[in-house]
């Protein structure tokens, strides 16, 4: 990882997400680079699930649920943050 991404946090919704059907390639890329940059994110880690496997979304729209709110950060920081 570089040393920006040490420092980096990305917090918020990028309306991204695998179970979306348009997004199924895009968002691996997405995590997949995040990765590469040392950022991981933190509800996949705190719960260890792989990403569209969310036991909960965070937007709803009729009786889909999707997570597009996130927070990514440095591996280093993963044991010390956590998400409500």
């Amino acid at each position: 990882p570089d040393d920006q991404a040490h420092r980096t946090i990305l917090a918020g919704d990028l309306n991204s997400s695998s179970r979306v059907v348009a997004q199924r390639a895009s968002h691996p890329k997405l995590v997949s680079s995040l990765s590469t940059r040392g950022l991981t994110s933190v509800y996949h880690h705190q719960e260890n699930v792989a990403h569209g496997a969310e036991r909960a979304g965070t937007y709803r729209t009729g009786k889909r649920e999707f997570c597009l709110d996130y927070a990514f950060v440095p591996f280093h920081l993963l044991e010390s943050a956590a998400v409500a």
